[in-house]
C-alpha cells in the first residue's frame, strides 16, 4: 500500500485541521479512510504514516487539496528499514552471523540431533557415525589390542592406522585386515607409500575410537604416554598369550644369533621384542615369566635366548605373520608349516 510522509510534525497538523473543519469524530474519519479507530489515533499522533487512499478520501471531505510538500512513499518501503532493525537486534541477542563459533555451535547441535536419531538422518543422505559390532573379551580382541600397542595408533578421533611393509608383510596384512572385519564388523583401506616401503591399514569410525579407549588404547604418542597392555589382558592365560601374539608379529623379531667358541661357529634362532616404552618391556617380560619362558631384559628389548625355549615360543603361542614363521623356518632343522 502506497504511503505518505510529511515533513516533521505537519501530518499531526493536517490532521487536526481536517477534524476542525469538518467537526467529523476519530471513528467516523476512520470509517471514511476505511481503517479502525486506533489506527486513525495512531495517525493523528504521528506515530505511523497514512497511506494515500486515505488522505485523498480526507481531503475530498473537507474539500482541502492535497498537500505539495509530502513525499510518496512506494509499496514496502519500510522493509530495508525493518531488516536493518531485525539485524541489529540480532546481533545484540546471538552475535554476528556466519562466524567460526555460531557455525561450530550450529554443527555441535545438528550432530547432537543426528547421534540421537541417526537412521532419519542417513535417510535424508547425511554422514552420521558408521555402526560397529562391540566385541567381548576375548583371545581375538587380545591379538588386535597387541597389534594396537604394537604397530598401531589413533591417529584422530576418527581413524587408527596399522602400519606394515608393503612388500613383506601384505599376507600379514591381509590377516590384519579380515581380523578388523571378524572383531568390528566393518572393512578397513590400505594407504601405500612405495617410497618409503611402508603402508597403513587404515579403519575409520568415531565409534571404534571409543571402544577402543575404554578397552585401553590410548590417543597420542605411545613413547611419551608411557603405552602398556590393559589390565584385563592379565585376567586369562589365553588373553595373555594371543596379545603377546600381536606383539610380537608386529613389534618383534626372530633373528639368527652366531657366535664362536673355542674356534667352533654356533647359530642358533633368537626372538627379541623392541619397545621404548618401559611399562611394556615390563609387562612383555612378565607375560613371558607367566608362561613359564626365561626372558632376559635389556634396556628397551626383551630376549628369549633358550634355544628350546624359541621352539616352544612357534610351538605354543605361534604367528599369524607369515614372513617371521618363514624366518624362523630357515633358522631350524625342524620347519613349523603352521599360522595360528
Amino acid at each position: 500500500m502506497v504511503r505518505v510522509k510529511f515533513a516533521g510534525h505537519k501530518q499531526i497538523k493536517f490532521l487536526k485541521e481536517i477534524i476542525g473543519r469538518t467537526g467529523l469524530s476519530s471513528e467516523v474519519a476512520a470509517e471514511i479512510c476505511n481503517i479502525c479507530g486506533r489506527t486513525f489515533r495512531d495517525w493523528r499522533r504521528g506515530k505511523y504514516t497514512m497511506n494515500y487512499d486515505a488522505l485523498s478520501k480526507l481531503c475530498k471531505v473537507s474539500k482541502i487539496p492535497i498537500p505539495e510538500n509530502i513525499k510518496i512513499l512506494p509499496e514496502f518501503w519500510s522493509v530495508k528499514k525493518a531488516s536493518r532493525l531485525g539485524g541489529k537486534r540480532y546481533f545484540e541477542l546471538y552475535g554476528a552471523p556466519g562466524t567460526i563459533e555460531s557455525r561450530r555451535k550450529g554443527g555441535i547441535n545438528s550432530s547432537k540431533k543426528f547421534m540421537l536419531n541417526p537412521a532419519w538422518a542417513r535417510r535424508r543422505g547425511f554422514v552420521v557415525r558408521k555402526e560397529i559390532k562391540y566385541p567381548r573379551k576375548s583371545s581375538l580382541l587380545a591379538e588386535f589390542i597387541g597389534i594396537m600397542i604394537g604397530d598401531g595408533g589413533v591417529r584422530n578421533r576418527y581413524q587408527i592406522t596399522i602400519s606394515y611393509n608393503w612388500k613383506q608383510d601384505k599376507a600379514y596384512a591381509n590377516y590384519i585386515q579380515k581380523l578388523v572385519k571378524n572383531l568390528f564388523g566393518i572393512s578397513s583401506a590400505r594407504y601405500i607409500r612405495k617410497e618409503l616401503g611402508s603402508a597403513d591399514i587404515v579403519v575409520t569410525g568415531r565409534n571404534l575410537i571409543e571402544f577402543l579407549e575404554k578397552s585401553g588404547i590410548k590417543k597420542g604418542n605411545k613413547v611419551i604416554y608411557q603405552i602398556d597392555a590393559p589390565d584385563w589382558i592379565f585376567e586369562r592365560k589365553q588373553y595373555q598369550v594371543a596379545c603377546l601374539r600381536g606383539l610380537f608379529d608386529t613389534d618383534g623379531c626372530v633373528y639368527n644369533h652366531k657366535y664362536k667358541v673355542n674356534g667352533k661357529w654356533y647359530s642358533f634362532a633368537k626372538i627379541v621384542f623392541t619397545s621404548y616404552s618401559p611399562p611394556l618391556c615390563e609387562t612383555i617380560f612378565h607375560i613371558l615369566k607367566n608362561l613359564n619362558f626365561s626372558p632376559k631384559l635389556y634396556g628397551h628389548r626383551v630376549y628369549l635366548y633358550k634355544r628350546a625355549e624359541v621352539d616352544r615360543y612357534f610351538k605354543e603361542i605361534g604367528t599369524n605373520n607369515p614372513r617371521y614363521l618363514e624366518r624362523y623356518n630357515k633358522f631350524v632343522v625342524t620347519p613349523i608349516n603352521k599360522i595360528c
